[in-house]
């Protein structure tokens, strides 16, 4: 097998399991590896904070795959709040980019009531990101909202209060959807 096909499986190998040794090994080797922005990701996905704070010193975490995603995504989506905060600590990082699933990072952990990561991102967030709307029309608030997230939407309304105000694709504010979660939580009881 050609050297640099086996440099790149035992690349990905440790990227995977998070193995920082391997990999400031492999970097010392062959410093520019060809997919260390995806690498990032996938290191960001899986919550290996050791294996993202290398990679960042040759890694561009701006890229997106072809999702949408940047490493910001991945590791907001998988609620690895130390990954967050090392990437928010990176200057210009793109936090408005929708991903092909609908939805910046702040829709992202309103999603996944990821209330830490939430706090994190709205310490750094403009209110152009805040106020922002997916691929549905909704707001990061809509979807807090919808999914009973009480917590998340406090933290929301107290960064961008005119958020209360916005309409989704059913002509819906975040506060039908709070109506309608609670009805069917006193149907439930």
């Amino acid at each position: 097998m050609h050297p640099r096909m086996v440099l790149q499986r035992k690349w990905i190998r440790a990227v995977h399991r998070g193995d920082d040794a391997a990999v400031a090994q492999i970097l010392a080797e062959e410093p520019v590896m060809s997919d260390v922005d995806t690498a990032l990701q996938e290191a960001a996905m899986s919550g290996h904070d050791k294996v993202v704070a290398q990679l960042l010193t040759v890694a561009n975490p701006r890229i997106a795959d072809a999702k949408g995603c940047t490493a910001l995504h991945y590791a907001v989506d998988s609620g690895h709040e130390r990954v967050v905060e090392q990437l928010l600590a990176v200057s210009n990082l793109e936090m408005q980019t929708n991903t092909d699933q609908g939805g910046n990072v702040i829709h992202l952990a309103a999603r996944r009531n990821h209330i830490k990561i939430m706090e994190q991102l709205l310490a750094v967030a403009p209110t152009a990101v805040v106020g922002a709307f997916d691929d549905h029309h909704s707001t990061a608030l809509h979807e807090a909202a919808k999914s009973g997230h009480d917590e998340i939407v406090e933290l929301l309304l107290a960064a961008c209060p005119s958020l209360i105000d916005e309409l989704d694709r059913r002509n819906r504010t975040a506060l039908h959807y709070a109506v309608i979660m609670a009805t069917r939580k006193w149907r439930s009881v």
